[in-house]
């Protein structure tokens, strides 16, 4: 599983992973399926969305290396099991230097709208 931070030379650009793909109505719509974001969901497989950090040329069938991995052991997976199931662990993304800052707001509202009540949810985006 790809780390939130990690660096990847693919060709001559190097891309960062930045946050996890969040499925919305979108999804469903573009596969015909309006159950297809809950079973995308429930599979906890979101795939990254990355960061331009070199700019470069890249072609099919280039290597993706690995070049750089942060200290920490937060996953994509993990970001995105977080915000569908697992919120009690909310504070783990203030911790990731690199998280997004979308993300990294959304953790900061969550933890301020759920301090000693029941959560409610400010989201970071869709699509």
């Amino acid at each position: 599983d790809a780390l939130v931070g990690e660096r990847w030379q693919v060709g001559t650009a190097v891309l960062e992973v930045s946050e996890p793909r969040v499925p919305c109505w979108r999804l469903g719509v573009r596969m015909n399926d309006k159950m297809f974001p809950r079973r995308f969901t429930e599979a906890l497989r979101p795939g990254p969305y990355l960061r331009i950090v070199v700019e470069g040329d890249v072609g099919a069938g280039d290597e993706i290396r690995v070049v750089e991995r942060p200290g920490h052991d937060l996953t994509i997976r993990d970001v995105f099991r977080i915000y569908t199931r697992d919120r009690d662990e909310v504070e783990r993304l203030l911790a990731v230097p690199r998280m997004s800052e979308s993300w990294r707001r959304w953790a900061q509202e969550f933890l301020q709208k759920t301090k000693g009540r029941s959560a409610g949810s400010a989201e970071p985006g869709c699509c």
